[in-house]
């Protein structure tokens, strides 16, 4: 799976740009692992954070966390709750971290990225593997979601 620098061109893409595809593709293509930070296998963290990664956010501000397993729910929110600092909340949009929370637990990860005329959320699990997500059924699998961007000011660091 090859994600190169055309991607950080998706900022500012349209939502037909035929870019989307293909780095929806080329997650799709990848296999769960628990730990996995690609490039063949991901767990959710490591999907979004290399998503985040191809497309322009320096390294320093989305850590591997690689140590950190998905079922550790308690290690993950203290981890999220100092990422997120350098995110804003938003409304759901192309490559905003889509967080799914239990409870006040950070349970799972997903990116917001256009699929034909909607938005869906990339994620992976160990269920399903990767896989795409109507936003409305993302939700319905939480408490409270909470989309989180990558500030203009990380952006062009």
């Amino acid at each position: 799976m090859a994600v190169e620098a055309p991607f950080k061109l998706l900022l500012n893409a349209d939502l037909t740009d035929p870019r989307w595809q293909a780095l929806i593709d080329s997650y799709l293509e990848s296999s769960f692992k628990d730990g996995g930070r690609g490039p063949a296998f991901f767990d959710c963290w490591g999907m979004g954070r290399d998503i985040q990664l191809k497309t322009g956010v320096p390294a320093q501000f989305v850590p591997s966390f690689g140590a950190v397993g998905a079922q550790d729910k308690r290690q993950m929110t203290t981890l999220y709750q100092d990422v997120s600092r350098s995110f804003d909340v938003v409304p759901p949009r192309p490559l905003a971290i889509a967080c799914g929370f239990v409870g006040q637990l950070l349970w799972h990860i997903g990116t917001v990225v256009p699929n034909g005329s909607q938005l869906e959320i990339l994620h992976t699990s160990a269920s399903f593997g990767p896989h795409l997500s109507p936003i409305h059924i993302f939700e319905r699998q939480f408490l409270r979601v909470e989309y989180r961007y990558a500030a203009n000011r990380i952006l062009h660091e």
